[in-house]
């Protein structure tokens, strides 16, 4: 069972409600269990890393958003969660691969008893008839204790396997935790989570980040839309996955924006995968679901930078960014290489 870290008492877990209330009444975002449970971990002081964040965010009048409350979740609240499930599923199932092994072990020797038993009667066969008869029964009780075992093998082995496909369900619900809803791409936790673990490895062959705005999308959603907004999200979703090679991650870190994490190439081959996914959704023409026909041109501006010694998630990222500012900038549908 989960231990909880909720200690408060009463008047204290109100005064926390009370205050985790007033502080999400005056964000964008709705009501709803995941800003809760966000504000909540804030107020209660349980969760300095996420405090830290908060605090950065509305710092000088910002906002949590739909986007970036669900980003806090999982990344400070629901990750806390999954990591406890699966150190409590790993040791579930190391005891029981530890019993299973115990009960074989018993099984083996109760038959290896049984065969001495059986030597021992032939031994007193001849004329001993009490000491046979008691042999015989201690025969029938090992039989018994071998019997037995072997059900106890049989039920451990079910329950190891329902252990098993409760791991099952924890993996796929951590990979669903990682996977944006709409497009089926990674979303920003997961990109964040493979950024910081390529910067702890040396940086072979210049790993580079692109990321990948779409041009004018407010004017999507304002002339037809957020259902058709978010048909051309998964389009363009489609796109850049079309375009890319395995190994390297795509993932929607942002309402319109999209990352690409290159491992390995360099910068002259991530300049080259940054146009082609520039010019692939740019040829694309996109048609409305209700029958109104195609939409005009869709674009999309790219960042490039390539990752650097020293670099942290944020400095690889900041740099990739204003590399796509730069490219909005000077006229959009382009790709702009950091300096």
């Amino acid at each position: 069972m989960a231990r909880n870290r909720y200690h408060e008492t009463p008047a204290r877990a109100a005064e926390c409600l009370r205050q985790a209330l007033s502080l999400m009444t005056r964000q964008p975002t709705r009501p709803h269990p995941l800003s809760y449970a966000v504000w909540y971990e804030h107020v209660s002081g349980h969760n300095a890393a996420l405090s830290a964040e908060i605090e950065r965010i509305t710092a000088g009048g910002g906002q949590l958003d739909e986007q970036e409350t669900e980003r806090l979740y999982r990344t400070h609240v629901l990750e806390l969660d999954m990591q406890a499930t699966q150190r409590v599923a790993a040791g579930f199932r190391s005891m029981l691969g530890e019993v299973v092994d115990s009960a074989r072990h018993a099984g083996q020797h109760a038959e290896q008893f049984e065969s001495a038993l059986e030597r021992w009667q032939q031994d007193l066969a001849n004329g001993a008839g009490q000491d046979a008869t008691r042999c015989e029964a201690m025969q029938a009780d090992t039989r018994g204790m071998r019997d037995a075992v072997a059900v106890l093998q049989t039920r451990l082995q079910a329950t190891r396997d329902e252990v098993d496909r409760l791991q099952r369900e924890l993996d796929h619900a951590r990979a669903e935790a990682l996977r944006d809803s709409l497009t089926g791409l990674a979303n920003r936790r997961a990109f964040d989570l493979q950024l910081a673990a390529c910067l702890d490895k040396p940086l072979a062959l210049h790993s580079s980040l692109l990321l990948i705005d779409i041009d004018h999308f407010k004017r999507v959603n304002d002339s037809h839309g957020h259902l058709f907004g978010d048909q051309v999200l998964k389009a363009v979703a489609q796109g850049i996955q079309s375009c890319v090679s395995l190994g390297q991650l795509v993932a929607r870190v942002g309402g319109e924006e999209f990352a690409i994490l290159l491992p390995q190439g360099g910068t002259t081959a991530a300049q080259l995968l940054a146009e082609k996914i520039r010019a692939t959704v740019a040829a694309s023409r996109i048609r409305r679901r209700d029958g109104g026909g195609t939409i005009g041109q869709v674009t999309v501006s790219v960042g490039l930078s390539a990752l650097r010694s020293g670099d942290t998630p944020d400095t690889a990222f900041e740099r990739a960014d204003r590399a796509l500012y730069a490219a909005k900038h000077a006229g959009r549908n382009r790709v702009t290489v950091a300096a």
